[in-house]
Parts: C-alpha cells; sequence; structure tokens
C-alpha cells in the first residue's frame, strides 16, 4: 500500500515537473521576442512558405464592417465577416494563415506591390491592416520568401540594429537636440528601393522614422535598414545602413519671361521628385527648370532630372539619374512635366480650334469666365460631360472625357490663350508624407500672365 501510495506521489511530481518546464519554455519563447521592455514586440515571422499570397482585400474601407471585425471572438466569425463582404478564398486564406502563428490579432492584406520594382516569383511587398489595434492599424510586410512573411517589426529581433545606428556620425547630433530619439514604431516604414547584393542575394531598403520618445513625436532624422534575402529567397535578417537628415527646402521662387511665347509665370525652385520603378537612397527634392520651345509655343515646367531604374529590368537595381532636355520633353519623357502652350487667337472660332488640338476632338468652348487674378483675362471652361445632345452624362458616354484639372486662358486684347493640363494629383509639392505638405500647383497657375 504504501509502495503504491509513493509511486503515485512520484507520478505526480513528474507531471508537475514536466509542467512547470512546459511553461517557463513559453515564457521563455515568448519574452524572446523582445529586445528589451522599453520596445514593443516584434510581429511573428511565419515559418512555413505557403502558396503564394497577392489577393488584396479592400472590403472594409467603407461601411460599418470594421466595427464587426472588433466584435469578433474568433477566426471562424473573422472568415464569415471577410466572405460576406467579398474577400476571395485567397485574401481569407492570407488571414487564417497569419492567425494560426499569433492567435488574437486578426489581420488582412489591404496592398500588394510587385509593379517592376520586385518581379513575378520573388519577395513582394504588402500591407497588413489590423483593425483591432490601438495605434498603427497597418504593418508593412515582405511575403512570399522563406519565411512567407517577415514584418518591417522584424528589426526589433536584431539586437545589434540600435547599437549600429549609435555608431553612425549623425547619431551624436540627432541625439544632442533630441535626448529620446529612437524608432518607435517600425510597423509602417517607407520602402526606398532595393539593391543587388554579391551571390545575387536581394536587399530591401525602407526607412524608418527616428521620433523623439513618442509616435507623434515627429524630427527630420530617419534610419535606413536593409532586408536581406539570398538568391532562394530565404531571409537573412536585418542591416544597418546609415541615418540621413531631410529637410525641407527653404520655398524660393523663380519666374520665367518670354516675349516669343508672349507670357510669364513663377515656379518654385525646388519640388519633391517621385521616382518610377524604382527609389533613390537619398531625399528627393530637386530642382525645377523650364525648357523653352519656341518652335512648337511650348514651355515645359519640369524636374531637371530623375530617377529610373536603367534597363527596366524585372531585378533589382540601384537607381540611375536621368537628366531632362528639350528632346526628350519633346519625345514624351521627363518626369510629368507641365506644358504650358501658348497660341495666337483671333475669335472663337480660332479658340475652338486650340482646344481639340490640345484635347479631344469633340471637346468645345462651353463657357468664358473672367479671371480673378488678371484684368481682360478669361478662364475658357469646356463642355466637359455631355453627350452629342448636350446632356450631361458619365465619363464613357462624354464627348470630351477630360477626368483631370486643366486651366484654359483667354486675353482678346493681346489675342492670346494658354493651355496647361494639371493631372489628377498635385504635380509640384514638397514631400506628400510630411505634415508640412504644400502643394504648389495651384499658386504657380495664379501666377501666370500674359505679357
Amino acid at each position: 500500500m504504501n509502495g503504491q501510495k509513493k509511486l503515485g506521489l512520484a507520478t505526480i511530481a513528474i507531471a508537475i515537473v514536466i509542467m512547470l518546464i512546459a511553461v517557463a519554455a513559453y515564457f521563455y519563447a515568448k519574452n524572446n521576442y523582445y529586445i528589451s521592455k522599453e520596445k514593443p514586440p516584434a510581429a511573428p515571422v511565419i515559418t512555413q512558405t505557403p502558396t503564394k499570397y497577392t489577393a488584396v482585400f479592400k472590403g472594409f474601407e467603407e461601411g460599418g464592417a470594421v466595427e464587426k471585425w472588433r466584435e469578433c471572438k474568433n477566426i471562424d466569425c473573422i472568415s464569415s465577416l471577410m466572405k460576406n463582404a467579398g474577400a476571395s478564398s485567397d485574401a481569407i486564406a492570407f488571414t487564417k494563415f497569419l492567425y494560426e502563428f499569433d492567435p488574437g490579432d486578426y489581420g488582412y492584406l489591404s496592398q500588394f506591390q510587385e509593379n517592376g520594382v520586385i518581379d513575378e516569383g520573388k519577395i513582394d511587398l504588402g500591407a497588413v491592416t489590423f483593425p483591432n489595434r490601438a495605434n498603427a492599424n497597418e504593418a508593412r510586410y515582405l511575403l512570399n520568401g522563406s519565411p512567407a512573411f517577415v514584418p518591417t517589426e522584424e528589426i526589433f529581433q536584431n539586437k545589434e540594429i540600435i547599437n549600429e545606428m549609435k555608431q553612425d556620425p549623425l547619431y551624436s547630433e540627432a541625439k544632442n537636440k533630441y535626448p529620446k530619439i529612437d524608432i518607435m514604431d517600425a510597423s509602417s516604414p517607407q520602402f526606398v528601393g532595393g539593391d543587388v547584393l554579391p551571390n545575387n542575394s536581394k536587399r530591401f531598403i525602407f526607412r524608418f522614422e527616428l521620433e523623439n520618445g513618442c509616435r507623434a513625436c515627429d524630427t527630420e532624422y530617419f534610419a535606413n535598414i536593409g532586408f536581406d534575402f539570398d538568391s532562394s529567397r530565404k531571409f537573412l535578417g536585418t542591416t544597418f545602413l546609415q541615418i540621413i537628415k531631410i529637410i525641407v527646402p527653404e520655398e524660393k521662387w523663380e519666374t520665367f519671361e518670354s516675349n516669343d511665347l508672349g507670357f510669364s509665370i513663377k515656379y518654385p525652385q525646388m519640388i519633391y521628385n517621385e521616382a518610377y520603378s524604382c527609389s533613390p537612397k537619398e531625399p528627393r527634392y530637386v530642382p525645377l527648370k523650364v525648357f523653352e520651345d519656341k518652335e512648337n509655343g511650348i514651355a515645359y515646367i519640369t524636374a531637371e532630372f530623375y530617377y529610373d531604374a536603367p534597363h527596366n529590368s524585372d531585378e533589382l537595381e540601384p537607381c540611375e539619374k536621368i537628366a531632362v532636355t528639350l528632346e526628350s520633353l519633346r519625345a514624351g519623357g521627363g518626369f510629368y512635366p507641365r506644358a504650358v502652350k501658348a497660341r495666337h487667337i483671333s475669335n472663337d472660332t480660332d479658340l475652338n480650334k486650340f482646344i481639340k488640338d490640345n484635347y479631344f476632338s469633340r471637346c468645345s468652348l462651353e463657357s468664358k469666365e473672367l479671371w480673378k487674378q488678371q484684368d481682360g483675362v478669361y478662364e475658357i471652361k469646356l463642355n466637359g460631360f455631355k453627350d452629342a445632345n448636350g446632356n450631361d452624362t458619365d465619363l464613357g458616354s462624354s464627348v470630351c472625357p477630360v477626368n483631370y484639372e486643366y486651366k484654359i486662358l483667354y486675353s482678346p486684347e493681346k489675342n492670346k490663350a494658354m493651355s496647361i493640363n494639371l493631372g489628377q494629383e498635385c504635380g509640384f509639392g514638397t514631400d506628400p508624407n510630411a505634415e508640412s505638405y504644400k502643394c504648389y500647383d495651384e499658386e504657380m497657375i495664379d501666377s501666370f500672365r500674359f505679357e
């Protein structure tokens, strides 16, 4: 009897020891996701490679579905909600797979990029939206490698990143100005390009904001950090590259005046210039320049240069700096130049021909309204979204489908007209990601004068 009692106690003791070991192992593994208590936890890294994820879900951008998402207590509820909102089976699979590794934090793929920067079958860029998170609801991920998901929050797994950052020549300057400067949020850095490393490895470079003790305490300092993958798409780890300082140039304006074209216009000296299929690592403020094409009556206002991938290949390449010339502008090149077109106009017949030559053959003069910026000058409005009978219609049925901003001015006294197409978004301005963002387009157009 005593032997059986001792055996029972021994069995219980062994069970307790096993349980304690399991609990200790759990907390050890969990705590190893952190560098220190001052850092937020890194998002989990999936350790298996699933089917390639590309399915973006946009169903929760409108309506009250986000609130319903937050009320869900399990993944089945989330899956049902996504399905009812029109999510594809692949989009739901992404959410389920992410949840399997990190139960309780439901997210869906809201953005996906592989257009020219990263080709099919290699590493892709994605953004995952987490409606339940209190602050940073969107997180950047590198997708479809091995592991399948690598979040940019992975930098908190590399204890050397912060130490290496402190050795950067700019760190002391930044620290003196901002005593609490650090990477406070690693979820949504800006992707700024890639490099090809030895052995055909790839480096994806992100720019992380350095903040002064809180998420809203912005500074002018940023850290460029690389995420490295070998040729088989295996994630190799993160590498600190450099601290950079981005200062918005002082706003200064120049004036272009042409007796041959018969007008003057002011333009900013410097603008923030986006790239085509690549992103340079340095800040992208570039000077504006006016190229005068007297032969065709055009003044092109454009960046002096822009950045592009040199061979339009599917591989990640360093950016190439491309200078703009009048010949390239005449051929349709440059980086979204603003072409100010001028012509001698004697009457409404000439004016209608000017409109048709610069827009669509069935566009025509609808109205003239006095322009407030110069006496005796009229702003011209096109017939817009009208059908052949002059009735209002949609873009697809319109005889003049102009769905972008434009400005047409006419001076009967000087027998001159000008036209400029402004596109659907701001063309000239400061960094659109900065809090102090400013678009210069309207101010530039308001400065136009017939001479």
